[in-house]
């Protein structure tokens, strides 16, 4: 997967997490603490991406693991 592929699949877990055609999020955004998401459309949000890409996340905490932050989860995504 290239960085744009995983860009464009969190994009597309982000809409459908919040029923928002229009929500999109760029390198550098923080999911949550720019409160795009909140803990439960977090939840979501991982769970739809999860989906679409067959990736396992981690079972930790993962605002704690940083897995809200785009750049993070497009390495994450890239990284086989």
């Amino acid at each position: 997967m290239t960085n744009q592929e995983a860009l464009d699949a969190i994009n597309v877990s982000l809409r459908k997490a919040l029923d928002d055609d229009a929500a999109s999020a760029q390198p550098g955004t923080d999911l949550v603490e720019e409160g795009i998401l909140d803990s439960l459309d977090g939840m979501v949000f991982i769970m739809e991406l999860s989906g679409h890409t067959e990736k396992k996340f981690p079972d930790e905490d993962l605002v704690d693991l940083g897995f809200y932050n785009v750049d993070k989860l497009v390495e994450f995504l890239t990284t086989p």
